[in-house]
């Protein structure tokens, strides 16, 4: 199976992504950071899609945490943008699942969002 928080994160990382960008889990520290999850898939389609047709359906969600509100929803606006239309040749496509949602702040008065996205995986 193909890394797809490993490449999302690449691709965010040549875009105007100026937070710190983690992997599975998102720390104390940094205070402004974002944190990249994989969430469980759907399956494959019964009527158009076999198991063994090699595409996969896995879900991952982006956390965004700035001290500023402003900062969050622009770093959050800009994640958004730059994953608009992402595919990666015929292997990977990633596609929006929802809006940018506000989560408040957390314990220490920090700002996140959160985002929401769904992929098609053929392999």
């Amino acid at each position: 199976m193909i890394d797809i928080l490993n490449i999302v994160k690449q691709h965010l990382q040549s875009s105007e992504i100026l937070l710190p960008i983690k992997l599975g889990f998102l720390a104390n520290e940094p205070d402004e950071a974002v944190a990249l999850y994989y969430l469980e898939g759907d399956d494959p389609n019964v009527y158009f899609e076999k198991s063994t047709s090699g595409i996969s359906r896995p879900r991952f969600r982006i956390r965004v945490r700035a001290l500023q509100y402003s900062k969050a929803w622009e770093q959050a606006v800009a994640i958004r943008e730059a994953l608009n239309g992402f595919k990666q040749g015929a292997e990977l496509g990633v596609f929006a699942d929802g809006d940018i949602v506000p989560l408040g702040q957390d314990e220490l008065k920090r700002t996140e969002f959160e985002l929401n996205y769904r992929t098609l995986v053929n392999q």
